[in-house]
């Protein structure tokens, strides 16, 4: 039915046809007038457009579908026309290039990326594939982009052409970024690196106990027992096998560490006496290379829930470590403390020695990691103890940092542990041994 008012109408709407069967149809007219100008009618048509109504909306329910596709597909995508402008591209291109869909339509990428390391390469292959035709696959780039300038990100992209009828339109581009794929692939060749110096550097430090060993045996066999070349003798090869069995100790806890074997047995453990007695029991190698040893603990017992043989294995690998790298006449000192309410205990070993870049620092307590790698060196070790610090802090709940003002200006190690204070005073110790 047209509707009251005397103007011309259009409407869309469907009609049941004598089958039963729905088809759409567009009912259109105009008012028709008689000579005097009075209203006598309508003058109109009814057209069957029900083939063309069912076509727009599949194209259009297409055209919605490609878009969804375009814009959930985890790469990104971008068409670039003749003159390698962009006309369209999905969230993800425009998420990794660091600006809004926008901003690229209409410009080129020499205008969007005039920083972009890759850019001349970039935009030679997309020319190159726009006039030949021929698709350009599996391209590596690398650059800078806006909304992270000072970060280098890395993707894989691919150039196509585009053809409509016959007629080559411009270039599809498909890009995937791989940043953290390469991130991935440089911790890989810096881990298997660290694996090759540290079975390089397992070799010297086992090799190195060895040739004290054989010349005392060599000598306990040209001397008395019981001379003092003899008791030297023995003593010598004492202390080189203390040394190897620290060093296959240490292999051994990596091993169980690494494969989840090694558990602790947590007991209410006096932390202040594992700190005594663990300087205590370092004090001669202290003395031996003529460094001061600074003990300074609170005067009342710091307890923790823990395992007492691990955590002295803690804090030996901390002065250990200390020990190699403070030259003689340098000075090392352990303190613990606590926080106000007493339920954190921390440990702080000090050294003046050699120091450490920010670099090592940041990887202080990775595994196979040294400050010096030259096989000549004279501090030793396999680069395991800090490695081992980190896990049985962790094992009992706590954390380790590292720090350092920079190589010949010492280094500070500090772990954090959970804690209780003891009401029941002990002796105050605020020990200088040198």
């Amino acid at each position: 039915m047209p509707p009251c008012a005397r103007v011309p109408y259009q409407i869309r709407y469907r009609i049941r046809s004598a089958e039963g069967s729905y088809r759409w149809v567009i009912s259109a007219g105009r008012p028709r007038y008689d000579e005097a100008g009075r209203f006598v009618g309508y003058v109109g048509s009814l057209i069957d457009v029900h083939d063309h109504t069912v076509a727009t909306a599949e194209l259009a329910r297409a055209n919605a579908l490609l878009d969804a596709v375009f814009q959930s597909a985890p790469v990104g995508l971008a068409f670039l026309d003749r003159e390698t402008r962009f006309r369209q591209l999905n969230d993800r291109l425009a998420e990794f290039n660091g600006l809004s869909i926008a901003d690229h339509i209409g410009r080129t990428p020499q205008e969007l990326f005039p920083e972009f390391a890759d850019l001349s390469s970039i935009v030679s292959s997309i020319r190159d594939v726009g006039t030949s035709g021929r698709a350009r696959l599996e391209m590596e780039v690398s650059g800078t982009t806006l909304d992270a300038p000072g970060t280098p990100r890395h993707s894989n992209v691919s150039f196509f052409p585009v053809t409509v009828a016959g007629e080559r339109v411009g270039v599809g581009i498909v890009a995937a970024e791989i940043t953290e794929q390469k991130r991935a692939e440089r911790e890989l060749r810096d881990s298997a690196r660290r694996k090759d110096e540290f079975l390089a550097m397992l070799a010297h430090e086992l090799r190195n106990p060895l040739a004290p060993i054989q010349n005392a045996v060599r000598l306990m066999g040209v001397t008395e027992p019981g001379s003092a070349a003899h008791a030297t003798a023995r003593a010598i090869i004492d202390r080189q096998l203390s040394h190897i069995v620290r060093l296959v100790d240490d292999l051994l806890d990596v091993s169980r560490l690494s494969r989840g074997k090694l558990s602790i047995r947590r007991e209410p453990t006096e932390l202040t006496a594992v700190v005594r007695e663990t300087a205590a029991d370092l004090q001669q190698s202290f003395d031996d290379r003529a460094i001061r040893l600074e003990v300074v603990l609170p005067d009342r017992s710091v307890w923790t829930d823990g395992d007492r043989t691990r955590l002295a294995q803690l804090i030996g690998n901390l002065l250990h470590n200390a020990l190699k790298f403070t030259p003689a006449g340098g000075t090392v000192r352990v303190r613990l403390t606590t926080d106000a309410d007493g339920e954190t205990a921390t440990i702080h070993v000090k050294d003046t020695g050699i120091g450490m870049t920010p670099e090592l620092v940041a990887r202080a307590f990775d595994e196979f990691s040294q400050g010096n790698q030259s096989l000549d060196r004279t501090p030793g070790g396999l680069g395991l103890g800090l490695a081992l610090v980190k896990r049985f802090a962790e094992l009992h709940g706590g954390r380790v940092e590292a720090f350092s003002e920079g190589l010949g200006r010492g280094s500070s190690f500090v772990v954090h542990l959970p804690a209780r204070f003891s009401a029941q005073p002990v002796a105050p110790v605020d020990a200088t041994v040198s």
